[in-house]
């Protein structure tokens, strides 16, 4: 079922609680609750091991799956760590391929949008929207994300030119 997915070896059976309150594998911090008005058919997820502080070289970034199937990119920006979604909220460049971190910035290297790490602020004068984060802190030399649902950006129909259209349209 996550053979494509490294780290959700061995997880496919604890992924289905059988009942809401059900906790699993609470050595890694995952509890599953029922969202509200929707008790058995929706889980609402805490903080969440994604992985080692060491999975991921500095100023680099790495995509790791979560409890639940939801993909989650950690980027090491030397002086500490964020998780965010794994593609850019521009055109949906994969950042894991595409990201270039250096002095605390993510450069999608796509269009060259840039994003400041540590304050989460736009770089640079072609980033035109915020970069979302999952709220993230290491503990013990594990990386663990705050997820409740997973990020995912709106398009804007611009957003599916293809480059040819994007760099011709200065």
């Amino acid at each position: 079922m996550f053979a494509d997915r490294p780290g959700m070896l061995g997880w496919a059976c604890s992924l289905r609680p059988r009942s809401p309150a059900r906790r699993v594998r609470a050595s890694h911090g995952l509890e599953y609750r029922p969202l509200a008005g929707e008790e058995g058919t929706a889980f609402k997820m805490s903080w969440i091991k994604v992985c080692k502080a060491s999975d991921v070289a500095p100023n680099s970034l790495k995509k790791f799956w979560v409890a639940g199937g939801i993909p989650v990119v950690v980027a090491n920006y030397g002086s500490g760590f964020a998780a965010m979604p794994p593609v850019c909220p521009h055109m949906e460049e994969p950042l894991e391929e595409s990201g270039v971190i250096s002095n605390c910035v993510l450069t999608c290297t796509k269009h060259l949008w840039a994003w400041n790490l540590k304050t989460l602020a736009q770089e640079g004068t072609e980033t035109a929207k915020d970069i979302r984060t999952y709220q993230c802190k290491e503990e013990n030399g594990d990386i663990l994300a705050f997820v409740e649902e997973e990020i995912v950006y709106d398009y804007d129909d611009d957003d599916d030119m293809d480059d040819a259209s994007f760099f011709a349209k200065s």
